[in-house]
């Protein structure tokens, strides 16, 4: 996980796959102007799909070797990213 802000543009880039809701969550939560996320950077570690998502099943959400996140990952990350992009302000 990284964040960069070149002028008024803050870039949040996480290494695995993350569902559009995600990217969307934090740009509406993110208030530095320009927001960009860039996903399977600088490492892969598969699917990482919103709890409610992998309550509901589909393939994005099984367990597998490149995918073996906890349930509540996703939110973890997010809160992560959201509070190193909040260190810039």
């Amino acid at each position: 996980m990284q964040a960069l802000k070149i002028g008024d543009i803050t870039i949040g880039e996480l290494g695995g796959e993350f569902f559009a809701e995600t990217g969307l969550a934090l740009k509406n939560k993110i208030n530095t102007g320009k927001y960009l996320i860039i996903t399977m950077a600088n490492g892969y570690i598969g699917y990482v799909p919103p709890a409610h998502e992998i309550e509901k099943g589909g393939y994005e959400t099984w367990r597998c070797r490149s995918s073996h996140v906890k349930l509540e990952s996703e939110g973890m990350i997010r809160g992560q990213l959201k509070e190193l992009i909040g260190s810039f302000s």
